[in-house]
């Protein structure tokens, strides 16, 4: 886990810095180095071993198999911590920026980009637990694949990577072990089988690549060569803390 230690005044100026350089005009440049085929085949390989799950016996064996040694190691286990895990690769993403840590891309493009992630995500992961209808483990319903939790976790690790990556591997490897802490949790919960959170953490995975190839090509279509300017603050709606977002083309 990174801890980040940074004075009040520092905190304040390098958000107001980094959000008011989210004024500037936005150009044309990529986000982060074009991505390598290669690189969707592992959240492939996940996806596709998912749904091995749902016809291959030999798989949905080792489903039943790790559910009864979890179950038998840690009888009666429950916790809510993967309902706040979940989040905190994203958030940790974001805070980094806001810190001061410059990252591949602006702040506004950052959240346009987990914005596009996690509505390839959701599309996905919500279609397939309403199609595939596969009982969870401790038969509260028929939701389990795939899990969704793991991939808004893998989202956030996998964007993670993206924006900081190059920086240094511990990012990926502090975004990814979050990640993977909440999918395990999952399963030791009796929510989830180990497939449903293989495939969860491949449409987290993929989304994110997909986001980030696809979101650059979006953003010259809509923009082309006129020059828009983003605003990107924070905001207080009906007492909630929020974000607003606006535009203005010349």
């Amino acid at each position: 886990m990174l801890i980040f230690f940074s004075p009040a005044a520092m905190v304040s100026a390098n958000c107001r810095d980094t959000l008011l350089a989210d004024t500037l005009p936005v150009t044309n440049t990529a986000l982060a180095p074009a991505l390598k085929t290669h690189e969707f085949l592992p959240p492939a390989i996940m996806i596709g071993y998912g749904f091995l799950s749902l016809g291959n016996k030999a798989v949905r064996r080792l489903d039943f198999s790790v559910q009864a040694d979890m179950s038998e190691d840690h009888p009666g286990f429950v916790t809510t911590a993967d309902n706040f895990i979940q989040y905190t690769p994203a958030a940790a993403t974001f805070a980094l920026g806001l810190a001061g840590l410059k990252g591949r891309s602006s702040f506004v493009d950052r959240s346009l980009s987990f914005a596009l992630s996690m509505a390839i995500m959701n599309t996905a992961v919500v279609f397939l637990k309403r199609e595939v209808g596969r009982e969870r483990p401790d038969g509260s319903s028929t939701t389990s694949f795939p899990s969704g939790h793991t991939a808004l976790a893998f989202v956030g690790a996998e964007m993670m990577y993206q924006e900081y990556g190059y920086r240094s591997l511990w990012f990926g490897v502090a975004g990814y072990s979050l990640a993977t802490a909440t999918g395990i949790l999952r399963v030791y919960n009796n929510v989830h089988w180990l497939s449903d959170i293989v495939a969860g953490a491949g449409f987290g995975i993929l989304s994110t690549k997909l986001a980030y190839a696809i979101y650059p090509q979006l953003k010259k279509r809509i923009f082309g060569n006129r020059a828009p300017r983003l605003t990107f603050l924070p905001a207080i709606i009906n007492k909630k803390t929020a974000f607003t977002l606006n535009y203005k083309f010349r």
